[in-house]
């Protein structure tokens, strides 16, 4: 199993410092959002909260420009546990100072998680990625036999491209899938089995991981024709 995400890795690493659930509340010991703004390079494109304020909606700004936790797979190749921030979060209460803004994701973060920030270019981009995904994902073996598929596409990325652009996304699915049908829901949240080591190179683990922004692919396959006759 291989997580794949369409965005390109921003090269400097940050560390949270400070997280409570799904909310990250200090990195590199900065309140959260603050740093997120001026490091992902956004800036004046979200929201400047006023000090008090609700938790603030970033969902339009941030689709395309989501956290990156990273992990090497089962093979050693480079993969990406992503993080949707969705809400700016007053820190009044919850970190010693209470001064700045926290952010709210869709998934869990941990003290001493390492984060980058991944940008893809354009919503075009991330309408095209859903076939490049399924060949990544898919052995080519499996997809020549594939009888069908259940695909969980996540709600933000199809709110991220717009409904204009839901239609190329599907047909990439039906092209990556080569015509196999296939059956679509889209949730804001996703969970699947990964198999991977820290960059560090720490011990190897499989498990149930929830991650943000991702395409997850339950592949059906049909019987071999040869040992379908002879059955």
């Amino acid at each position: 199993v291989r997580l794949t995400a369409p965005h390109d890795e921003v090269t400097d690493e940050k560390r949270v410092t400070r997280a409570d659930g799904r909310r990250v509340l200090e990195i590199d010991g900065r309140p959260a959002y603050e740093a997120y703004r001026a490091w992902s390079g956004l800036g004046g494109a979200l929201p400047e909260p006023a000090a008090a304020c609700a938790p603030l909606s970033l969902l339009a700004g941030t689709t395309l420009h989501p956290l990156g936790v990273p992990h090497k797979d089962a093979r050693g190749r480079a993969c990406y546990r992503l993080l949707h921030p969705s809400h700016a979060v007053p820190l009044a209460g919850l970190t010693p100072s209470g001064e700045g803004h926290g952010l709210e994701l869709f998934a869990r973060a941990e003290p001493g998680d390492r984060l980058v920030v991944m940008h893809t270019r354009s919503r075009d981009t991330l309408a095209r990625a859903a076939g490049e995904a399924v060949r990544l994902a898919v052995p080519a073996a499996t997809l020549e036999r594939a009888a069908g598929a259940l695909v969980v596409y996540c709600g933000g990325c199809a709110m991220g491209i717009g409904a204009e652009r839901l239609p190329v996304a599907i047909g990439q699915l039906a092209e990556g899938l080569r015509g196999a049908p296939f059956a679509t829901q889209f949730t804001l949240g996703e969970m699947g089995p990964c198999a991977f080591v820290g960059v560090e190179g720490e011990e190897r683990r499989v498990a149930d991981e929830q991650c943000n922004l991702m395409l997850n692919l339950l592949v059906f396959g049909s019987e071999p024709q040869e040992r379908a006759s002879a059955v």
